[in-house]
């Protein structure tokens, strides 16, 4: 199970947000979920009996433009993550190193996966900054409910904070 939920929100993520020249620049709303129905059922899959965390790590390279000066550059992105799994639910949390080539950004970020068995949930922040004084932000969030197949969030930025 461990593969599916980092496969699936990879998949997801990429599809969702682009993963070529011309990827995320504007944030994407889709219908909302309540908050307290976000929440009782995330919680739903509780804590108790949680298997040992495993670690996984792998790196993806990718290409895309960079926000703040439209130059095409390529992207690669070093994950470490912890997965588990608790009553049918399981968790993934990551930590990202990204560099990009001809750019010169180098940041961090995290990545959280919760899949309740009812809703899986993503969420991904990076920062990242290069020699030339350029910010970049990327923050990533969605809700998604597998069995109708729907968005419930989703809200993706990818912003050039500047200098």
């Amino acid at each position: 199970m461990r593969h599916s939920i980092i496969g699936i929100a990879l998949a997801l993520l990429l599809g969702s947000c682009g993963g070529d020249a011309g990827g995320p620049t504007a944030p994407v709303a889709v219908t909302p979920v309540a908050p307290s129905e976000a929440t009782s059922s995330v919680g739903e899959a509780g804590v108790t009996a949680a298997s040992r965390p495993e670690e996984v790590t792998w790196t993806d390279v990718l290409q895309d433009v960079d926000p703040c000066t439209g130059i095409l550059q390529t992207i690669s992105i070093s994950w470490a993550c912890l997965y588990s799994e608790a009553e049918g639910g399981e968790v993934a949390t990551c930590q990202r190193t990204i560099t990009t080539t001809p750019t010169g950004y180098v940041g961090h970020g995290t990545y959280s996966t919760v899949n309740s068995g009812h809703l899986i949930a993503w969420r991904i922040t990076d920062t990242l900054k290069n020699d030339a004084g350029n910010r970049v932000k990327m923050q990533y969030r969605t809700v998604y409910d597998p069995s109708s197949g729907t968005w419930r969030v989703e809200d993706s930025r990818l912003t050039c904070l500047g200098r």
